[in-house]
Order: C-alpha cells, then structure tokens, then sequence
C-alpha cells in the first residue's frame, strides 16, 4: 500500500485493517523466524529467513523513543551488510510530525512532514542527499466520504513524475477506496467487509482503457477456534491460505500455502514463527 492509500485508509476509517493489508499481509513462501525483546527502553526485532541452499539470512531493527519527541523508529541492519535509519520528531507544532527515512549505503535520503489539522491530512517529502525529488499528498474527509490527491516532482527533468487522485467511503461494516494511477491511466478499487465480528472479506482490483479489468484479487479472515484463517484467490489463478495460530504466550506460528488452481504440482509452502 503506498503512502496516498494509507492515508485515506489509517485517518478516515473505522477499520483497523485495510483491504491491502487483509490480502497482502501473512502470506508467505519462505521459513522465517521473529524475534522480538525489549531492553533499557529499545526494542529491538531479529527477524531470519531460510534462504536457497538452506543458509540462515538476517536482519535486525531496533527502535527507542528519545527526549524532546524525537524518535528513532527504525534503524536496521540489513542482509547485505546495508543499513537503514528512519526517525520522527513531534512536539514543535500541534498536529506537526517531522521524518526522516535513509539508506546510508545508497546515499538516498528523504526528509518528510506530516500535518494533521481536523479533518485534514497533509504530507510531504524530498530528497534531501541527492535533490532530485519531491512528493505531497492531501487529505481530507466529509462525513463517510474521503478524498484526496497526490503528486511527484522530478528537480532534474523539471516536470511532474506522478499525479493521481481518490476518494473513499466508509460507513458501518464497509470501506470501498477508488484511486487512479499512472497519471490517471488506470483506476484501482478496493472493498473492505465485516461480515461480523470473526469473518472479514476484501477485494481489489484494477481497470485501464487497456485492461478494463486487469488483476482481480479476493479475499477473507475468519477467526476460528483454532486461530485466524485467512485465503486470497487472484484472477491468474493462484490461490493462498494460512493459519495464524497462537501457540503460547507471547509466540504465534503463521504455516502458508501457495498454488495454482490448476496445477497441484506448483504447490510452495512457508512458515513464519514470532516470539515478542
């Protein structure tokens, strides 16, 4: 889910879960492990991922909370021996939060604000290492209706990289968000559904003068006794599923399965455990 989405969706919803998050979230191919610990005010995750040949691949994060509002929400060691650092500060105005998210091995680097006054969101970001570019979005709700915009600027090519708009609508059990892309080429359309308080179901799906219906997605949570199930089926075929299984306190174990519709033999599995 990009930033624009994740706006209309966190600041102007009663759903805790996005439809994006409902489909894309859990599912996985891969053996991984997550460890996460809290020490002297840091917390800090281990996550390791089996990788081809059967090696061990991981990376750590770690987060603490400084003084005057300043934050460092996430500063990681990647695989590759990479780091990356995001920070926060709030405090300076009501409503204003400063960022900043960095690769310190690629020198790029994004300097970011965030305002939001009432009904209003505002953000905006820019590249600050290299000067290249900028991006905003805004914001605003009435009533069950939300709309928005966003756009991108290139400082080297002197010209608008991107500029697209949306709008969603959230009522009671549903959520239902449109957003164009590609500078208004395509349109993209989700739904969120609490069919009660166990059973969720989403979609998404894309449209183009090209493909006026391109990649359809549909999916659902069900919490059942023996934990939370969850399914998705593309239109390409492939389908998912998985179970979010507590086991003890504080450790969850996520198997999944992936194929295609088609053909049992595509069959490819994952399993995911938490600790923390």
């Amino acid at each position: 889910m990009d930033t624009f989405s994740h706006d209309l969706h966190k600041h102007f919803s009663p759903f805790p879960i996005s439809p994006q998050d409902l489909i894309n979230e859990d599912y996985t191919s891969k053996v991984t492990c997550k460890i996460k610990t809290k020490a002297a005010g840091v917390a800090i995750t281990n996550e390791t991922t089996r990788v081809d040949g059967g090696a061990l691949s991981s990376k750590i994060s770690a987060k603490f909370a400084g003084p005057s509002g300043f934050a460092v929400d996430k500063f990681q060691l990647l695989e590759n021996g990479g780091h990356k650092v995001e920070t926060s500060l709030v405090g300076v105005v009501d409503g204003l939060k400063f960022t900043f998210k960095g690769n310190l091995d690629k020198d790029a680097g994004d300097l970011g604000v965030e305002y939001n006054k009432g009904k209003t969101f505002f953000t905006g970001d820019m590249d600050v290492i290299k000067l290249t570019k900028m991006n905003a979005s805004v914001c605003t709700s009435m009533g069950a209706i939300s709309l928005g915009g966003k756009a991108g600027y290139s400082f080297g090519k002197n010209t608008l990289t991107s500029y697209d708009v949306g709008a969603s609508y959230s009522a009671g059990k549903l959520f239902a968000a449109l957003q164009s892309g590609d500078k208004l080429g395509n349109a993209n359309m989700s739904l969120h559904y609490a069919v009660n308080s166990d059973l969720k179901v989403a979609s998404m799906s894309s449209h183009s003068a090209a493909e006026p219906l391109g990649n359809v997605w549909l999916g659902c949570s069900y919490a059942a006794p023996v934990g939370q199930i969850k399914a998705k089926v593309c239109s390409d075929g492939l389908v998912h599923a998985c179970l979010i299984k507590k086991v003890a306190s504080g450790v969850s174990i996520t198997p999944s399965l992936q194929l295609a519709a088609n053909n049992i033999g595509s069959l490819k599995w994952g399993l995911g455990c938490q600790l923390g």
